[in-house]
């Protein structure tokens, strides 16, 4: 599992897996761009000069399978499910928001060959929708620089339903919700191996003042590098049921309980502070060295 960080995230941007035979879009735009202020949804818009409204209408009508949204202006764009091969990508424009109250921010529901980019967005649930990511359909996915608040769910869910299941998540902030970032296998078949193994990289994100700031369960392996996990309600990262934890570079601090290791598995590099939590580490942490 171990590998470097920040190669693993550009091995999951830059694998260009689609799925040419089951399509969910009719756009034929390799890339458009979205504009909240002054765009209007329309069979000719994705022009830098008559951009497109919505992620949604880009996904379904406009952009092509494998194509890029890219954010013009800062402003809301509305919630989206993404059933195909898509990057959604704000290049520092601006705060460009997918904000709801009730339901899913972001759902990915993608075939398992599809490779999938959400960069620079604010997703945000104003304290009652469920998830900001709901991520349970994908080949990959990676999650950068993005702020996610505000959900009583989970702030990212990574809960693939069949493999590869690849994932990085990096200098994102997940603040507010019931879980910051759940990262979840599938074991009920695991006895004739047909289970998913969800695997990848969280890097330099920080989840803090969530109810449980990091979460790897089910048959998860998750190299946690990092990290700042500071004042969740409950736990700063926590693993369980056969989950896999690596612990690298990363902080806990101010949680009831810093580290929890219940029914899965922790290794650490010895590199990580875990201090003022009413206990540091619950469990047993396994010592291994870099590689």
């Amino acid at each position: 599992m171990r590998k470097s960080s920040s190669a693993f995230f550009a091995a999951i941007i830059a694998t260009g897996s689609l799925a040419p035979n089951i399509s969910h879009a009719s756009g034929a735009l390799p890339r458009a761009w979205a504009s909240a202020q002054f765009g209007a949804d329309s069979a000719s818009c994705g022009a830098l000069t008559s951009p497109c409204k919505t992620f949604q209408y880009m996904h379904d009508a406009i952009v092509a399978v494998g194509g890029t949204i890219l954010v013009r202006d800062p402003g809301a764009y509305g919630p989206v499910v993404i059933k195909n091969a898509l990057s959604i990508v704000n290049a520092n424009v601006g705060d460009a928001s997918v904000s709801v109250s009730s339901g899913d921010a972001i759902a990915v529901q993608a075939p398992t060959t599809a490779s999938i980019l959400i960069k620079g967005l604010v997703i945000d649930g104003g304290g009652t929708a469920t998830n900001g990511v709901n991520a349970t359909g994908f080949g990959n996915i990676a999650i950068q620089d993005c702020t996610v608040i505000g959900f009583k769910g989970n702030g990212l869910a990574i809960v693939p339903q069949a493999g590869p299941g690849l994932f990085a998540v990096a200098e994102t902030l997940v603040r507010d919700n019931g879980t910051g970032v759940l990262v979840q296998g599938n074991i009920a078949n695991a006895q004739n191996m047909n289970y998913v193994q969800p695997t990848g990289t969280l890097t330099r994100v920080k989840a803090n003042a969530n109810g449980v700031g990091v979460l790897a369960t089910s048959l998860a392996y998750v190299e946690i590098d990092q990290v700042d996990a500071t004042a969740n309600a409950t736990t700063g990262l926590s693993v369980t049921n056969n989950g896999f934890i690596y612990l690298t570079k990363s902080t806990a601090v101010g949680n009831p309980t810093g580290v929890k290791v219940s029914g899965g598995f922790a290794s650490t590099y010895g590199d990580n502070s875990f201090i003022r939590n009413g206990v540091n580490v619950s469990g047993s942490l396994t010592a291994i060295a870099h590689n």
